[in-house]
């Protein structure tokens, strides 16, 4: 079972007490940009506290860091230490512990193509690799887990590839 929640490409975004009524967030952005892709500033604050009560938030976004920068959010929880936006990843390579076992993807957007190279801190472990550098990270806390890509799910045309990278992230 899911909730979608819609922000309307808007901050309008879910608060600590929607949160709490979740295991596991999926945050996706598909095409939006022009300032609200991604969680924004007080969503990231209660995603925080969400995620120190024992969430797993998974972010999918090509415009997150285009439009909100690196914040404290992106670095401590998603793992990122810096990051190149618009470098057009065209496949990635799974790796690591969580998606290792994922061979190379041909990235097929339905839009244009804004997907970001990344730097992974200390914290996160490289997830998928680009043909233009690190495409997603993951991050396993004692507490909390995340996994973020800086490309969109939904350019992952096999349906079975993408239900397979979902229960991934579901069951980790």
């Amino acid at each position: 079972q899911f909730d979608i929640w819609d922000t309307g490409n808007t901050d309008d975004e879910p608060g600590l007490d929607t949160l709490r009524d979740y295991d596991l967030v999926v945050w996706f952005t598909g095409a939006e940009w022009g300032g609200f892709a991604g969680p924004g500033a007080e969503a990231e604050v209660a995603l925080e506290q969400w995620l120190l009560e024992g969430g797993v938030f998974w972010l999918s976004s090509q415009d997150y860091l285009y439009d909100r920068g690196l914040t404290a959010f992106g670095s401590t929880y998603l793992g990122v230490s810096d990051y190149d936006s618009d470098v057009g990843q065209t496949v990635v390579t799974g790796n690591g512990s969580l998606f290792g076992g994922y061979g190379t993807m041909t990235l097929t957007c339905p839009f244009n193509n804004y997907t970001d190279s990344l730097e992974a801190a200390s914290i996160a472990e490289v997830g998928f690799i680009g043909d233009e550098g690190v495409a997603g990270l993951a991050v396993e806390d004692p507490v909390w887990r995340t996994v973020f890509w800086a490309f969109p799910l939904e350019a992952v045309l096999d349906i079975d590839v993408r239900r397979s990278l979902m229960l991934t992230v579901v069951n980790w």
